[in-house]
C-alpha cells in the first residue's frame, strides 16, 4: 500500500510542470551537491521539501525522494513507511548533505545500514 506522499511523488514525475518547478529550485554546487532551494522539511532544516497539490491535497515530500523516483523510475524509490525495521529502506546521502539531491550522492540501503553510516560520519565530523 503507497502512502499519500508517495502517491504524490508518483504523480509528480509523470507531471511536466511539477518537474519543470522542481528543476527551477536546483542550486550546483561546486562540489558536486545540487541542493534543493526551498521549503524546509524539519523542525533542524535538514531536509529540503517540495509541496506537490495531487488529489485536492497539498503534501510536502522530500526533495530527495523527488529527485530519486525521477532519475530512476517510481518503483525504484523505496516506499514510504511508518516506523519500519532495521531491515527496512532508506535512501542514504552519501555526501551527508541531506538538502542534496544529486542522484549519484543517493544510494538506497536499510536502516540499519544508514543508522551506521550517519554514525560513522558523526565521529569523522
Amino acid at each position: 500500500m503507497l502512502t499519500k506522499k508517495d502517491k504524490a511523488i508518483r504523480y509528480g514525475i509523470s507531471n511536466n510542470k511539477i518537474i519543470d518547478r522542481f528543476n527551477s529550485k536546483l542550486i550546483n554546487m561546486p562540489d558536486g551537491c545540487i541542493l534543493f532551494k526551498s521549503c524546509d522539511w524539519d523542525k533542524d532544516n535538514a531536509y529540503g521539501s517540495f509541496g506537490i497539490q495531487h488529489e485536492g491535497k497539498s503534501l510536502m515530500v522530500k526533495a530527495h525522494r523527488f529527485a530519486y523516483a525521477l532519475a530512476y523510475g517510481f518503483d525504484k524509490l523505496p516506499k514510504g513507511y511508518f516506523g519500519g525495521t532495521k531491515d527496512s529502506l532508506t535512501i542514504n546521502h552519501i555526501c551527508h548533505k541531506h538538502k542534496c539531491v544529486n542522484v549519484e550522492h543517493l544510494e538506497v540501503i536499510t536502516m540499519l545500514e544508514n543508522s551506521m553510516d550517519g554514525a560513522n560520519h558523526a565521529k569523522k565530523g
